[in-house]
């Protein structure tokens, strides 16, 4: 299977449906025997928006999709914000589960300014 992780910037639109576009593009030019796919990582785009087409369209949102997921936001800009912006998408697998880890550790409200997500995807 292929297994992507990347970061969209917050440079503009423009850049950022670019950036996506050659990301799906890659993907279908390398995985010619159609292996099973995973792409994670900061979009920095909610879901819907149009600029996610080119990911969306093709593969699964795995907070959508499993069995069992939760709603809570993926980006908290250190308490400020609260966006989600960070993604597993996939191809060829099932989802069972999606997380959102938010729980404080080792006595800190944030470790970062993103919550870690962890979807559970099994090959058929």
């Amino acid at each position: 299977y292929f297994f992507i992780n990347t970061h969209i910037d917050r440079q503009g639109t423009e850049a950022q449906k670019k950036g996506i576009r050659i990301l799906a593009d890659k993907i279908l030019e390398l995985n010619v025997e159609s292996l099973p796919v995973i792409i994670t990582g900061d979009f920095n785009l909610e879901a819907g928006n149009p600029a996610l087409a080119p990911v969306s369209l093709t593969f699964q949102n795995a907070r959508e999709s499993a069995v069992i997921t939760d709603d809570h936001f993926s980006y908290n800009g250190w308490g400020k914000i609260k966006e989600t912006v960070d993604y597993i998408w996939y191809k060829g697998f099932t989802a069972t589960r999606f997380e959102t880890f938010t729980k404080a550790y080792e006595k800190r409200t944030f470790i970062s300014d993103h919550f870690p997500v962890k979807a559970t995807l099994i090959f058929p």
